[in-house]
């Protein structure tokens, strides 16, 4: 399918309007006529260069601020590494310490339980003592 620029000029140049530059010399006089698609072409390719230049310009940049040597980047990384495994070495160590000192804290716990028991058990039995003498007298009676 043959593309009719004149069906898209007269679609554009309704957008767009058509220019003209004059160009003038000594003795001379002449103009140079910007069609729509002529402008619509101009316009998207120097768009398109305006994109292509700050990419590249970025790409530069972020090249220029990360040139480091390859030594130099791993050895940030084992910098990092070791920092992030001390992290980790405290962390578990805190939580050892805290595991101790609550293991530390039931058995303190469980022994006040089980002397609380051993005095419950023997006011029990002294209170069976003394109730059976009690029921004795009162039998007798």
């Amino acid at each position: 399918m043959p593309i009719n620029f004149a069906t898209i000029n007269s679609f554009l140049s309704n957008r767009i309007p058509e220019q003209r530059i004059y160009l003038r010399s000594n003795k001379t006089a002449r103009y140079v006529r910007l069609t729509p698609i002529i402008q619509t072409v101009a316009g998207t390719t120097f768009a398109l260069l305006v994109c292509w230049m700050v990419i590249a310009t970025v790409m530069l940049a972020v090249q220029a601020i990360s040139a480091k040597t390859d030594k130099e980047q791993a050895g940030v990384l084992q910098q990092a590494y070791e920092s992030r495994l001390e992290q980790l070495s405290n962390e578990r160590n805190k939580r050892s310490l805290e595991a101790q000192t609550s293991l530390e804290r039931f058995y303190i716990a469980l022994e006040q339980v089980s002397i609380q028991q051993s005095e419950l058990l023997e006011l029990e039995e002294q209170r069976r003592e003394l109730s059976e003498p009690n029921e004795l007298v009162s039998t007798l009676v």
